[in-house]
């Protein structure tokens, strides 16, 4: 039985109401001051309040860049507006919807539904690949290391190893390569069993995962939400593998999901999972000095190509959020064209 497609497809039912996550919108404190007597107080008061409006209007017109922008507020997100969107989006579209969204720069987190169960499919490469490079960055394991192709391994659906006799070698560079770019379902399994799938599931519930694929490949939103986060961090933080990890999922052909209707100056790591009646795909998104990860996650889905559109909308409202309206006018006019990329 090999952990991509082949697991029983039973899974737990237990259907949430749309929810948002504890987390999100950490807002800006106010002091408190005791009433002070005559007119003190009345100037302090018009003091402190005109040094709020003018710390607002520098933040409105832009005047705070970079490091300088609020990174604890509500600022990145007006989020009543955004899960409205996405409730009207996914409300209207066959089969059911799972999202969950977090701004790097400000931690602002929301979602729909972002901690209930779905079947991942091919969206546990993501973690997978990240526990294999980050035991590579600690010594534990060689990326040069060779595994033979196994009759075991066998799985149809993506790739190209499927293709290649048994026996055949292939290093474990190269393996997460195709695992991540042609979402190789063999080259997973080959990865998984030199990894070792108890030890995959004890890393994943060490990461702080709440759903993990001890008997059935299952994930939620927030958990995929949480290791993109984890191997954006990876990335940014190791000289030496990081920019090799983050150009495999850059690289992957599958982009006709989240990356499908953002503009061409938002950058898009990420990876797709497909199974009968459920269509995902996780991401890292990166707009100039912006950083947000959004997982979307679907079943009881009647077609890849519906599903993949709605979750191509999804991320584009998000986008809107996140960026701005007027970073959005490109990915706009590309929606009302219908244009949608091919997937791989």
């Amino acid at each position: 039985m090999t952990f991509g497609g082949k697991y029983s497809m039973g899974y737990r039912m237990g259907y949430r109401e749309l929810r948002r996550t504890g987390r999100g919108w950490a807002r800006r404190s106010a002091r408190r001051h005791s009433r002070n007597h005559g007119t003190l107080a009345l100037a302090m008061g018009v003091v402190t309040l005109c040094l709020l409006v003018c710390v607002r209007m520098a933040w409105t017109d832009g005047t705070a860049r970079g490091t300088e922008r609020p990174t604890a507020t509500g600022d990145f997100i007006d989020e009543e507006m955004l899960i409205r969107e996405l409730t009207e989006v996914v409300s209207s579209a066959d089969g059911e919807y799972g999202v969950y969204v977090k701004v790097i720069n400000s931690g602002e987190t929301l979602g729909i539904r972002p901690e209930e169960e779905f079947f991942a499919g091919s969206c546990y490469k993501l973690p997978l690949i990240l526990m294999l490079y980050e035991k590579a960055a600690a010594g534990e394991v060689d990326l040069g290391d060779k595994v033979a192709y196994s009759r075991e391994d066998r799985e149809a659906g993506t790739g190209v190893i499927i293709g290649y006799q048994y026996g055949t070698e292939f290093t474990l560079r190269e393996l997460a390569r195709l695992a991540v770019v042609k979402s190789d379902n063999v080259a997973g399994n080959m990865l998984l069993r030199y990894l070792g799938r108890a030890r995959f599931v004890e890393y994943e519930k060490g990461a702080g995962a709440r759903v993990v694929p001890e008997t059935v490949n299952n994930s939620s939103p927030a958990d995929l939400g949480m290791f993109a986060e984890r191997l954006l961090r990876f990335c940014s933080t190791n000289d030496d593998l990081g920019p090799e990890l983050m150009g495999h999922f850059t690289a992957t052909e599958h982009r006709d999901r989240i990356p499908a209707l953002l503009p061409t100056s938002a950058r898009v790591a990420n990876k797709i999972g497909t199974w009968p009646g459920f269509v995902n795909d996780v991401a890292i998104v990166t707009d100039g000095d912006i950083n947000y990860v959004l997982a979307v996650m679907s079943k009881n889905v009647s077609s890849v190509e519906t599903a993949s559109r709605v979750i191509a909308e999804i991320s584009l409202r998000v986008y809107g959020h996140v960026v701005g309206r007027a970073g959005a006018s490109e990915a706009n006019k590309r929606s009302s064209s219908g244009h949608h990329q091919s997937a791989g």
